[in-house]
Formats: C-alpha cells, sequence, structure tokens
C-alpha cells in the first residue's frame, strides 16, 4: 500500500485531528532514521558527512573531522551506534509530546499551571504566515543558551560555543 495515497485528504473536509497527528509522527519517525543513516556518515574511512545544522552557526573542526573519519566501525558498532543515535534523535520529540499532552511542565517560563498545546490544522488560504517554527526553533537557540550551562564532554570541552567573528 502506497502510504502517501493512503493519506492523501479530499479538499471537500478539514483534516482530523488524528489524520495530522498522524502525519507529523510519521513523518518525524522517517526523518529519525534519516538523521540517524546521515550521523553514520560521518563515521569511518569513507566518510560522507557535509555539514551539521544544530547548535545554529556551528561546524565540525578538521581535527574532528579527521577523527570521525579514522574511525573504523564494526558490524556491531555500527549497529549500537545507530540505535542510540535515534534514541537520541527520538528524545527531544517525545519530551515535546509530554509538555504537549500536559503532563509534564516546561523547565522556562513563570507559569502557575501548564495548560499543554494542541496540533491544529493550518487554514490552506490563510495569507497570514506568522511565526514560522522552523525559523523560531533555530533563533531561539542563542536566547536559551545563556540561560542553562553548556553540556560538558567528558574529554572537559564544552559544546554549543557561540561562533565568533
Amino acid at each position: 500500500m502506497n502510504l502517501k495515497a493512503s493519506w492523501k485528504v479530499k479538499k471537500d473536509r478539514e483534516m482530523t485531528k488524528k489524520e495530522i497527528q498522524r502525519a507529523l509522527f510519521f513523518e518525524m519517525h522517517k526523518q529519525i532514521e534519516q538523521a540517524t543513516a546521515v550521523a553514520l556518515n560521518w563515521f569511518g574511512p569513507s566518510q560522507r558527512g557535509t555539514n551539521i545544522a544544530y547548535p545554529p552557526g556551528a561546524s565540525l573542526t578538521v581535527e574532528e573531522k579527521v577523527a570521525l573519519k579514522n574511525l573504523d566501525l564494526s558490524p556491531a558498532a555500527q549497529s549500537a551506534l545507530n540505535k542510540l543515535i535515534a534514541d537520541t534523535a527520538s528524545a527531544p520529540l517525545f519530551r515535546l509530546f509530554t509538555l504537549m499532552d500536559g503532563v509534564a511542565d516546561p523547565e522556562f517560563g513563570d507559569f502557575e499551571l501548564w495548560p499543554g498545546a494542541d496540533f491544529s490544522e493550518k487554514p490552506l488560504d490563510s495569507d497570514d504566515e506568522g511565526d514560522m517554527l522552523h525559523d523560531e526553533f533555530f533563533a531561539s537557540f542563542w536566547e536559551y543558551r545563556p540561560l542553562q550551562p553548556a553540556p560538558a564532554l567528558p574529554s572537559g570541552r564544552t559544546l554549543h560555543r557561540k561562533p565568533g567573528p
């Protein structure tokens, strides 16, 4: 069965909340799998990684790229990394859903009671683009960074330094 065809919604009706959720969830699962495959391309002599997008403005140093290229991962190590990367990629999404469901509270913000949030269909005829979440996500990183210490690696290096001039 063609998944895309099975989820095609007729123009004469609005999508249901369940259809919206399912379409978004399937897309997230697909993106986790694809991101995992892309991440594994950074390892080993046949390194094919090109660039990273997060944190905003970050890039791998030549030293880091060489270190990754020198890793010759066994099939078991590749399998383990595949599972670890996929699990790591899914964790923020799961946290987002607990926040949306209202069963967890955000750590940032001054809320007496967190109500949760919901998916809704965007009207097709709307000219109002408003704030685009995909743009706001990266832009918000540098507002967040001063509120939370940068994660440290076992080597003592810290992650997510703001790129300088």
